[in-house]
């Protein structure tokens, strides 16, 4: 455990880029549409949006999630820290709880109207933002 909270940060660095390579390589062998121009700019768009945001969460909340996780730990607070189950176990589970919660955020964005609202204007800054690249 001692590994993962000293390492947090190369961990997530590698899963990223790890996903990020995993998604391309389907994209280019398996995808629905030709790739055009639009595709590119589209990729670079969101490529940004992921650096500012991971440069804005560095920023503001430093510790906030492995904090949070190494707190709970040591007051064995949470289902993972009262149950008795293995390791891969734990990560599978996480993984999978944490999927779904983002499922149910981005369908709430969807559904809801504030969000749906807060959608538009990502979108028009995406636009913003390919008109100046």
């Amino acid at each position: 455990m001692d590994y993962i909270v000293n390492n947090e940060d190369k961990i997530r660095l590698l899963g990223f880029i790890s996903f990020l390579i995993l998604f391309y390589l389907f994209e280019l062998f398996f995808s629905k549409f030709k790739r055009n121009k639009i595709t590119y700019k589209r990729w670079f768009i969101n490529f940004a949006f992921v650096f500012i945001n991971t440069i804005l969460l560095r920023i503001l909340f430093p510790i906030l999630a492995t904090g949070l996780a190494i707190i709970c730990n040591k007051n064995n607070i949470g289902i993972f820290n009262i149950l008795n189950i293995p390791f891969i176990l734990e990560f599978i589970f996480a993984f999978i709880i944490l999927d779904f919660g983002i499922w149910v955020q981005h369908l709430i964005f969807h559904k809801v109207k504030f969000y749906g609202t807060f959608i538009k204007f990502i979108i028009v800054m995406k636009k913003l933002i390919s008109l100046l690249v």
